[in-house]
């Protein structure tokens, strides 16, 4: 007997066929097997209250569904879960602040059932919400009121979410809402499912015949160290929001991150280094070549924890996303660049940063690189291809993978990546002069001649606007930059003690106020809302500016 939530079709062919096949009489139950005999009798009643049922009762209650277990508490995870599912359904040309308060406001009347006399007033809603989410205060308080109104009206954006009803005074979920709640806990659950069928697949390949209570092991940890990433960006979000004070110190790894799941999962023991070592291998299969449900999972994830930091941070970042220039003008970081170039020999759709590039330019911003980015990124390559040359060269044929993982070189561990194991369909280099060769020629890089083909490379792949340095310089006071160049020497990492990048950092920060000024640039009311930034990673040049942002109040990157 084989039951299953499927649908089979031509079930009695199938069956037919499978018992002629293993010699043994096959029967199949199917989903519309189970449908129409699961209210049968009273003995099918309670098999499915005893077997069933507890296993999907979770799926009526909001934010239920199996996704950021990482949140610590459990109310806070299902709300923000289920604020990500619902600006999912509510779509991107919602507006936004509405679309929180909506979602805040169904958070809040879970439980209602009018035909027990379970109902909430206005005032018992605002409490539920500013109990569990207080930065909520500032925009639901005086939204509070046109929005129940709208959600209570047929026609509001979506039809009627929710009641009023006049005898009880008070507001409930009617069905319709309550199902939608299920179906998009049930979908979550699945998608969950389904990525850990992908990545039980994938580690086991990687182990081979090792027990399948290890595959679960790797599983188990993948997941937890997937959450724990977006977990520490969103410590660094928070961190930003609130003060300002990004660190150098709150960077991580996968490999860390790997490290502190296998601490934290018991059973793991003596096959602790094989664990890893398969957990990494599925992690950077899922981030490099990733399936489209993998890509699902992990935007709902994303959305999760950024609306559970920046709004338990700080409820302005609505109004911020509100009213958001899209006409940026941003000065990309070396880092990203750098990045990006990392990237050619992925699929298309696993070019993270090139497609934030490309995202920035589309919505109308100017990119723009500065010399001194520049001189950055063609000395990184220089001194990559340097390195290669005098470490790598000689024994690239016995270079493994987990050899090219602890390659300081980010260029480097991306060529033998795509040497060793290249993404399906993707063309792998066949040396490192083909590698270099897709931005600049080898045979030229070290000379000027390379620099300007180099240079016209990135501003024409990457639609740059090229600022050389007397311009950056106009603007700029120079007992001022060599101020601030020397309090940048003084902070972590290593690399800001060596003088020029000192140098081109403090100079990168002036030059942004120097042109907000210069194109009388303004937040509006917005503590957010400027155009000009400097967009980079390299946060921890906050920790030595608070003064200048201070005097200037407002951030530069």
């Amino acid at each position: 007997m084989y039951c299953t939530s499927a649908v089979v079709r031509n079930l009695d062919q199938e069956e037919e066929q499978l018992s002629e096949e293993l010699n043994v009489v096959v029967r199949i139950r199917d989903r519309q097997f189970i449908i129409a005999n699961i209210n049968r009798s009273v003995q099918t009643e309670a098999a499915f209250k005893s077997y069933l049922y507890p296993e999907v009762a979770f799926l009526q209650h909001v934010g239920e569904s199996g996704l950021a277990n990482s949140i610590p508490r459990q109310d806070q995870r299902a709300l923000f879960v289920f604020l990500q599912q619902e600006l999912a359904r509510r779509g991107s040309n919602a507006d936004l602040i509405n679309s929180v308060t909506d979602s805040l406001i169904l958070w809040a009347l879970e439980g209602t059932d009018p035909q027990k006399g379970i109902v909430l007033s206005r005032d018992l809603i605002l409490q539920k919400i500013e109990a569990i989410l207080p930065t909520a205060r500032s925009f639901v308080r005086g939204n509070l009121n046109h929005r129940l109104d709208k959600l209570s009206s047929k026609n509001g954006e979506m039809g009627r979410e929710i009641q009023f009803h006049s005898k009880l005074n008070g507001f409930c979920l009617p069905y319709a809402t309550r199902q939608l709640v299920e179906v998009e806990n049930a979908e979550d659950a699945v998608l969950k499912d389904i990525v850990s069928g992908i990545f039980e697949a994938n580690a086991e390949q990687v182990l081979g015949e090792l027990s399948p209570d290890l595959v679960a092991l790797v599983v188990q940890i993948c997941h937890r160290v997937v959450e724990k990433a977006f977990y520490s960006q969103g410590l660094e979000v928070a961190a930003f929001i609130s003060d300002g004070g990004a660190s150098a110190d709150n960077q991580f790894t996968l490999a860390d991150c790997v490290d502190e799941a296998l601490d934290e999962t018991p059973g793991v023991g003596a096959n602790s280094a094989s664990v890893k070592a398969a957990a990494l291998s599925v992690l950077r299969k899922a981030f490099y070549e990733s399936t489209p449900q993998e890509r699902t999972y992990f935007q709902k994830l994303s959305r999760t924890f950024a609306l559970f930091f920046s709004l338990r941070a700080d409820s302005r970042v609505l109004e911020y996303f509100k009213s958001m220039s899209t006409k940026f003008v941003l000065y990309v970081g070396a880092d990203l660049i750098v990045r990006s170039l990392s990237e050619r020999y992925l699929r298309e759709e696993d070019r993270v940063t090139t497609i934030l590039l490309e995202m920035l330019q589309k919505s109308g911003a100017t990119l723009i690189l500065s010399q001194k980015a520049f001189e950055e990124i063609y000395s990184h390559v220089c001194a990559t291809d340097h390195e290669f040359r005098h470490w790598y060269e000689s024994i690239e044929p016995s270079v493994s993978v987990d050899f090219a993982r602890h390659c300081s070189k980010i260029l480097i561990r991306s060529y033998f990546y795509a040497r060793l194991r290249p993404p399906e369909g993707v063309q792998p280099p066949s040396s490192w002069s083909a590698y270099l060769n897709q931005f600049v020629t080898r045979a030229n890089l070290h000379t000027t001649a390379g620099g300007d083909e180099f240079l016209r490379y990135l501003c024409e792949r990457y639609r740059l606007q090229f600022e050389p340095t007397e311009v950056i310089l106009a603007g700029v006071e120079q007992g001022q930059l060599d101020g601030l160049a020397e309090m940048l020497r003084e902070v972590k990492p290593e690399k800001n003690k060596i003088e020029v990048l000192a140098y081109n950092d403090a100079l990168q920060i002036l030059r942004v106020y120097a042109k907000r000024r210069e194109i009388k640039d303004s937040s509006g009311n917005n503590a957010y809302g400027f155009r000009v930034w400097w967009l980079t990673h390299e946060s921890h040049v906050m920790k030595a500016t608070s003064a200048l942002i201070k005097h200037h109040g407002a951030r530069y990157i």
